[in-house]
């Protein structure tokens, strides 16, 4: 029975421990011509204030492999609705991990219970990919 007590605790966190695949990496590293507009590195966000230090873009490897293969995809795409676009279509960034940090920063800025933010523990894992 504490052999099954045990299990019950540990597997949860096992199961939710960070994985290779969930590694944080520095997207320029595989993306070189992505595009990046990091509202957070601005202060052309929704709290008017530069929360992150940084104009890098991190995201889990797994998430980076995935945008990747669109990524080259768009790149092969030269016209698109009788519009030319010589160098190809691509994606662009608007964030990637957000530090719990900032995340608590943007929590006591604008308390929001309704916004995405979802309070002081909303999402950062940089493994979320929205349209």
């Amino acid at each position: 029975m504490q052999r099954l007590l045990v299990w019950a605790i540990l597997l949860p966190m096992m199961v939710s421990a960070q994985s290779a695949e969930d590694e944080l990496v520095r997207v320029k590293e595989f993306m070189p011509d992505i595009v990046f507009d990091l509202k957070y590195s601005s202060l052309d966000n929704f709290t008017n204030q530069k929360l992150y230090s940084t104009d890098e873009c991190y995201l889990a490897i797994n998430v980076v492999r995935r945008l990747k293969l669109v990524q080259d995809s768009l790149c092969t795409i030269r016209e698109h609705n009788g519009i030319s676009y010589p160098r190809g279509l691509g994606l662009k960034i608007w964030d990637g991990y957000r530090p719990r940090t900032v995340q608590v920063l943007m929590w006591e800025i604008i308390p929001d219970p309704i916004s995405l933010l979802s309070g002081p523990r909303g999402h950062n894992s940089a493994t979320i990919m929205t349209s």
